[in-house]
């Protein structure tokens, strides 16, 4: 009865409280007394705080072969030190049929793997360890580093890189580790020194019998040089050079940009004869490969201006006189008037393909002179 007692108390003090509230009338001064809200505060010994967020944990797997999904989860992995005979592959299935192999690999460098959520299996065999740590694996992105791949930016920065070449020399700027040929935005493959352009819209770089990667390009050559890219200011003067002796398979091209795709050549050549090139100012740099010695040394490679000559390119009023000179010709002969060594179309001043008995007026005003397939030159 003491109990009922008390609540009804309790009851009628708040009814009471209440009324008093709302019997407050509108202007009056007690409507202008701020209203205080009074949030209860709750004790409870048993709540927690929420829970810190685990990182996720770094997976780690070798040789095998690896159901996606239920072994190891699709992602991006790479291994952090370079194997001797590393192969590994993407398979869309496990019948062991080439069909199956969706993207595969074989090499002695550090590699880096996308695993699509398609894909059913991972194959690696001497790898050694696959893990999804993908810190840098360099000292720092602008610190010389050798064969292997690489992300852009974390391991290796953005800008100009060279290397030394060397035997069966290769490389790849990638847009993404799928392992598939569409990741190549343009790579090469030769013997000769290397200057690329890396951009820091790549995802990664690839090399292979390179080298050392270095942002120092090497010293100038001065006035003669060999097989390489070389920077136009730094390494290779502006000017005119040549080749004093043929050379078979001689490729070289003039440089706007170091990126390695088509859009960066000016000017280029395929040959097997005598070479003059002009090399502009604003060149950034000058491939070559195959060609034999280049040298600003521009003096005569004929036997006199009015003797016999054959293939190559030549200056006029040095290796030939002007004059009108005569050749047997044939189905693949060219020839063709130069006002410049630039090897760019507007240096044509005139020229002809697939004549027989070629006779060509070579001008005083003439620089040079090309000839291709047509037999040996005789002035009349």
């Amino acid at each position: 009865m003491r109990r009922l007692l008390s609540l009804s108390i309790v009851v009628s003090v708040a009814v009471a409280a209440i009324a008093t509230i709302v019997s407050v009338r509108p202007g009056s001064a007690e409507s202008q007394l701020p209203v205080r809200a009074h949030i209860p505060v709750i004790a409870c010994d048993s709540c927690q705080p929420p829970p810190t967020p685990t990182p996720p944990s770094v997976v780690a797997f070798s040789d095998g072969t690896y159901f996606i999904g239920e072994d190891i989860p699709a992602g991006t992995y790479r291994l952090r030190s370079a194997p001797s005979g590393c192969y590994w592959e993407r398979l869309s299935g496990l019948s062991g049929g080439l069909g199956d192999i969706i993207a595969n690999s074989f090499g002695s460098t550090t590699q880096i793997v996308t695993i699509a959520p398609g894909d059913v299996a991972f194959h690696t065999d001497d790898c050694g360890t696959w893990t999804s740590d993908l810190s840098p694996v360099t000292a720092s992105p602008t610190t010389p580093f050798g064969d292997g791949m690489y992300f852009v930016t974390e391991d290796v920065a953005a800008g100009t890189w060279y290397a030394p070449g060397g035997s069966s020399c290769y490389w790849a700027r990638l847009s993404g580790f799928s392992g598939k040929l569409a990741d190549i935005i343009t790579n090469d493959f030769g013997n000769t020194s290397v200057v690329v352009e890396i951009s820091a819209s790549d995802a990664g770089f690839e090399s292979s019998r390179c080298g050392t990667w270095s942002r120092n390009p090497a010293p100038a050559p001065g006035g003669t040089f060999g097989d390489g890219t070389y920077l136009v200011g730094a390494q290779v003067t502006p000017g005119t050079y040549r080749t004093r002796t043929p050379a078979d398979g001689c490729y070289w091209e003039r440089l706007s940009g170091l990126s390695g795709e088509l859009g960066h050549i000016i000017a280029n050549s395929f040959s097997d004869y005598v070479q003059v090139v002009t090399i502009a100012p604003g060149d950034v740099a000058f491939h070559t490969d195959g060609c034999g010695t280049w040298t600003t040394d521009l003096s005569s490679i004929t036997a006199g201006t009015t003797s016999p000559f054959g293939d190559g390119i030549f200056i006029v009023g040095t290796d030939i006189a002007a004059g009108t000179w005569h050749a047997p010709g044939g189905g693949s002969c060219y020839w063709a008037r130069l006002s410049g060594f630039s090897a760019e179309l507007d240096d044509i001043t005139d020229n002809d393909f697939g004549e027989t008995s070629p006779s060509v007026a070579i001008s005083g005003s003439d620089k040079g002179f090309q000839s291709s397939n047509c037999g040996t030159w005789v002035k009349s």
